[in-house]
């Protein structure tokens, strides 16, 4: 029933809309590629995360500054799936 759902609101996004935006290709791809739809990313202003001085950030979050740490930034679970 679910993959039924899907299929119809792909249809009426490609008939009734005069474009079709996306986040990602993959977004653009699950729904299916036409000639009104095109892909805007999303942005990230990098400023904030530009090198910094190791042992002034240590000093200021606490951290020893001989020691080595290990950061995971991401999640435990697919994000990215069917619609």
């Amino acid at each position: 029933m679910q993959h039924l759902e899907i299929k119809y609101i792909q249809s009426q996004l490609k008939k009734n809309m005069d474009r079709l935006v996306y986040i990602s290709n993959y977004d653009k791809n699950v729904v299916g590629d036409t000639k009104k739809s095109f892909v805007i990313y999303d942005r990230v202003d990098s400023a904030p995360y530009l090198r910094r001085h190791k042992e002034a950030l240590r000093e200021q979050t606490g951290l020893d500054v001989n020691s080595k740490y290990i950061l995971f930034m991401g999640g435990m679970w697919k994000v990215k799936g069917r619609m």
